[in-house]
């Protein structure tokens, strides 16, 4: 008869002998196993980059290098990008279109590190077992899924070269076949180095920091002296190596990347944007724990030269983590986490027991093994919706692209301002390398700067980010005040800078500036959009702009002082008596601008408005807005909701104004950050278009202001392609 202990007992042999079998198959023909998560981590990722249609920005950057590699160069600055990368992108492009290229190369890089990361666990692990753990880990996890959803793709490949260095690395310190270890770990050096920029500066990094904790260590470590000299080798030879790829890096000496990177110039926002993988699911924190627990077990009760270098591996990804883009060193993680998180594994399986009873010990493993197959699984889950959220380009996206390709001419200057999305105002590349990768056209795109490494880039950004401001431009170094002034609209929008871009804060609409007057017993309704006949006039300080009728004058004024934080709106209302004919109210909103949050507005005593305002960039604004008028005002603030919908955020209205009645603004911004004012500038957008011989513009649809603004100058603007999401204009300026 079998009993509940019987049972168990005989499940528990069942389960020991299964897992046995599996055991020595992985030690027998850890090969096929290898190549097994290989497969495995293939067809899963192109299955959900086909099916979701990722098309992240970096992909259309990737085949700008591509077809500089085969001689196509739009841009004419020649390759400026490490060239391992898009060479093997162009060995997928021989026989594939270039967007199943891209999904297949992303799909293999992605995968392929699992095998050289089989052959360093492998290193530390005695049980080939939990190093095919470790492959699967690197091929499932939250840090490559969040990576490979915004299209690292040489960062990937540069961090497996970077592995294969370190196996052949560790065989040179420990094997008499020391000098073609050594040059194959020099080799694989030099392939990091020819990959990525950021790997080359890791390697760089964990150079000094090996060498350093080895001096400082050195009583732990047997054979010092030789393992120095074995690793100067190495670095030497791999330096050399890499001269083939100097070309590439010298163009960094043309850069403000030598100079931005330093430390503690990281900001609020981007240090949240480094732990954002940690919070974004709790196991990213249990495991990364686990992981250093695990090294530092290694390095204390087995072999500490192994385990030094592990801790120097994560060391040197934490050091420039107070950088101007942390999040960037934080997918350096993966490589010492997991290994350390495979040998604390192993150590709670075998006889050198960490805890006091055995059992206790598998409990915690088994916890461990769950944890992680289910941290795996949610990878999966992860890369899905990366793919989708990183999607910038959609089938729309995709055919005015093919639109540029086949109805412009070779030398044609596109610009653009990029998706419609929450924070999307400064990435007017995540069309723009598209539109220089896939359609071969030059473009000026509109960018946040911290994206662009470049100086000649960045110029080029800066004059784009002007353009889609508005058509006319007052700023200085904190605050911008755009005027878009066409036939059919005049929209006034504020920003503030913070960082390298203008955020769009408040705007004025003349659409919805509302004088009502009363005329033979009945009230009517005009705008200064009805009022017509604009006129207007600028210099260095202020923008003028007329607005004439038979009955009514309007003027509207904005000007910014120099060295100042605020900005400064009038309007004077002047009309014509008449016997038949009473102005009875004169109403001016303010909105808040696209994405956009408030989380308070107060209206006080002294006729001014306290606002907290969370920019697109979750940056704290807290506004003031004064306000002086000849005539009584009221002031009725809208309490919500205050979605993206629900816009306008407050009303001014004077009723029964004076025959001539002027209401001034005064917006005073918070100085969010150290700034050296310079004197207001005065830009004008159809003369920066024309002075960059722009010949067509490309335009989202969802961006209103942008859109009626080029669709409504049919004078310098012609509409000549125009899907549900993209429009595309001819320049005709020149």
């Amino acid at each position: 008869m079998l009993t509940k202990t019987n049972i168990q007992v005989k499940l528990s042999t069942i389960l020991k002998r299964i897992m046995k079998v599996i055991e020595n198959s992985i030690n027998k023909y850890y090969i096929v196993w290898i190549i097994a998560v290989f497969a495995l981590s293939f067809i899963i990722k192109f299955s959900i980059v086909y099916t979701s249609k990722a098309l992240p920005t970096d992909y259309g950057g990737y085949l700008r290098w591509a077809n500089v590699i085969r001689g196509i160069d739009v841009v004419g600055k020649g390759l400026r990008y490490p060239p391992i990368y898009p060479i093997i992108l162009n060995i997928f492009l021989i026989p594939l279109d270039q967007i199943t290229a891209l999904q297949l190369c992303a799909s293999f890089l992605y995968s392929v590190i699992a095998i050289p990361f089989f052959f360093l666990a492998n290193k530390v692990c005695k049980n080939r077992a939990f190093a095919v753990m470790a492959s699967l880990l690197i091929v499932f996890n939250m840090f490559y899924s969040e990576m490979m959803g915004w299209g690292g793709n040489a960062n990937i490949l540069a961090i497996s070269f970077m592995t294969a260095f370190l196996v052949f690395w560790l065989n040179s310190l420990e094997n008499n076949h020391s000098k073609r270890d050594e040059l194959l770990a020099a080799l694989f050096f030099s392939l990091s180095v020819g990959s990525h920029y950021l790997v080359a500066a890791y390697l760089a990094i964990f150079f000094l920091v090996i060498l350093s904790l080895m001096a400082i260590f050195r009583s732990y470590i047997q054979q010092r002296s030789e393992v120095i000299k074995r690793t100067l080798i190495v670095g030497l030879i791999g330096v050399l190596f890499s001269f083939p790829y100097i070309n590439s890096y010298k163009h960094l000496l043309e850069t403000s990347a030598l100079f931005e990177p330093g430390i503690m110039l990281a900001d609020q926002r981007s240090l949240e944007n480094m732990i954002y993988l940690l919070y974004k699911n709790a196991i990213n924190i249990i495991l990364t724990i686990l992981g250093v627990v695990g090294i530092y077990i290694f390095a204390t009760k087995k072999d500490k030269l192994k385990g030094i270098i592990i801790g120097a591996l994560f060391i040197s990804a934490c050091i420039p983590l107070l950088t101007q883009h942390p999040v960037r060193w934080v997918y350096f993680w993966p490589t010492p986490i997991f290994l350390g998180i495979i040998i604390l594994l192993e150590t709670l399986t075998t006889n050198g027991q960490l805890l006091r009873k055995s059992n206790l010990n598998k409990a915690v493993a088994v916890v461990i093994t769950i944890l992680i197959f289910v941290y795996m699984s949610n990878s999966v889950t992860y890369l899905q919706e990366t793919s989708v959220y990183y999607t910038n380009l959609t089938s729309y996206g995709l055919d005015a692209l093919r639109w540029i390709k086949s109805h412009t001419t070779n030398d044609s200057i596109i610009a653009t301002s990029g998706p419609y999305r929450r924070g999307g105002e400064g990435t007017g590349h995540n069309y723009g390398w598209w539109i220089e990768g896939y359609s071969e056209r030059t473009c000026i795109a509109t960018c946040y700067l911290r994206f662009l490494i470049y100086y000649d880039e960045r110029i080029l950004a800066e004059k784009a980010n002007l353009i889609f401001t508005g058509t006319d431009i007052l700023k200085n170094d904190y605050v911008l005040a755009a005027e878009t002034y066409c036939e059919k609209q005049g929209i006034l929008e504020l920003s503030v800078n913070i960082g390298d871009f203008y955020e769009k804060i408040l705007f004025f609409n003349d659409s919805e500036v509302i004088i009502t007057y009363k005329q033979d017993s009945l009230f009517k309704n005009v705008t200064l959009t009805d009022i017509g006949n604009k006129t207007k006039s600028a210099n260095v300080t202020a923008i003028k702009i007329d607005y004439l009728n038979e009955f009514l004058n309007a003027t509207k004024e904005i000007r910014i002082s120099d060295n100042s934080s605020t900005i400064e709106i009038s309007f004077c209302f002047n009309y014509h008596a008449q016997p038949t004919l009473n102005i009875t109210s004169i109403v001016i909103p303010i909105f808040k601008s696209d994405f956009v949050d408030l989380t308070e507005l107060d209206v006080n005593s002294d006729n001014s408005t306290a606002i907290e305002i969370l920019s697109p960039m979750k940056a704290s604004v807290p506004t003031k807005i004064q306000v002086e008028s000849s005539d009584t005002i009221s002031i009725i603030p809208n309490k919500g909701p205050w979605s993206e919908m629900a816009q306008k955020i407050i009303m001014y209205n004077i009723s029964q104004p004076q025959e001539t009645s002027v209401i001034r603004f005064k917006i005073v911004f918070p100085e969010l950050v150290s700034s050296s004012h310079s004197q207001t500038e005065y830009y004008n957008a159809y003369d920066l278009i024309d002075s960059l011989n722009i010949n067509y513009i490309m335009i989202n649809n969802n961006r209103k202001r942008e859109y009626e603004w080029f669709a409504s100058d049919t004078r310098n603007f012609t509409m000549v392609y125009s899907n549900k999401e993209i429009t595309i204009f001819s320049v005709h300026l020149h």
